[in-house]
Formats: C-alpha cells, structure tokens, sequence
C-alpha cells in the first residue's frame, strides 16, 4: 500500500495564504491537484477553525444546502451526525465522511441518512440568503456538488471511487 506522504505545500497563494492542496483537502476530504497531500482530522480542524470563515462563504454560493467536508469535522462533534432514516449495513467506524460513518460491512443504499440540506434545515444551521436562494431555485442547484448530490435526494454524499471504504 502507497504510504501518504506529509508534504509543505509547493506555494501559498490561496486564501489566507492556504496553499490550492490545502484548500482543496478542505473542502473535498481529499486533494486531486496531489494525492500526496493528506491532512489528518487534528491538523484539518485547526486549518478550519483559521480558515473556514474565509472558504465558506464562497463554498456555500457554489453549494447552497451544503458544507465542506472540514466543517463536518466541527458540526458532528457540535450537533451530532446525520441521522440515519433507514436499516443498512452496518458501520465500521464513527461519523467522518460528511456527517456520515466513512466505512461500512456493506455498501449502505443512497437514502440510508438525511440530506446535507436537511441536516442544516433542522439544525438551524443555513445561512439566511441561502434558504432564500434554495427556496428560489427548488430544485437541483449549480455548483460542484449537484450533480452528484442533489440538495433534494436523499443520497448522501459519497467519498471518491478510490476511496478504501472497507468494502
């Protein structure tokens, strides 16, 4: 197996000075510019606890009705997981992937947890302009995120095919 090499970022030009790996890991859970990258959930935090303020406003206009996958690191151990709506497999490990378990016996089913969207909704936890624009558009939003997880399925999001999720 491949060992994650921790690596300096090549330059710093992102937000705040984050490098365009950092800032990717962020808000993706993974870096594609350089797999290489790897930020583990302690050093992850403490970039998003500095520079979440920064990134998120700018994630959630692309994204509304969703959060980055560093901000779940906060939110669980704040509000708790997503809950779980239906029976599936059973999970392997805590809630780490986007409020959800990251690893499971099976493959669980696309419905199996609540939306990110209605995860915010009942939390409390949506911006204001952004319950105005999801209200606006009611239906599939633009952004990164929409084609793989409409804000009104109920998939949650998934980790990357590559991704080892003990299956």
């Amino acid at each position: 197996m491949t060992e994650r090499i921790r690596r300096p970022p090549r330059r710093r030009d992102g937000p705040g000075g984050l490098s365009p790996e950092h800032v990717e890991f962020l808000l993706e859970g993974n870096c594609l510019f350089d797999p290489r990258v790897y930020l583990d959930e302690r050093e992850a935090t403490a970039l998003w606890i500095e520079h979440g303020p920064d990134l998120l406003p700018g994630f959630i206009l692309r994204n509304p009705g969703c959060r980055p996958w560093a901000w779940w690191l906060l939110a669980v151990r704040e509000h708790g997981p997503r809950r779980q709506l239906r029976d599936g497999p059973r999970a392997v490990n805590p809630p780490m992937w986007f409020g959800v378990p990251s690893m499971w016996t099976a493959p669980p089913p696309p419905d199996m947890h609540e939306t990110q969207r209605s995860y915010l909704q009942r939390q409390g936890l949506l911006e204001h302009d952004e319950q105005r624009l999801l209200t606006a558009t009611d239906g599939p939003v633009s952004g990164r995120w929409s084609s793989e997880h409409d804000s009104k399925s109920n998939e949650a999001p998934r980790p990357p095919r590559w991704w080892n999720r003990g299956t």
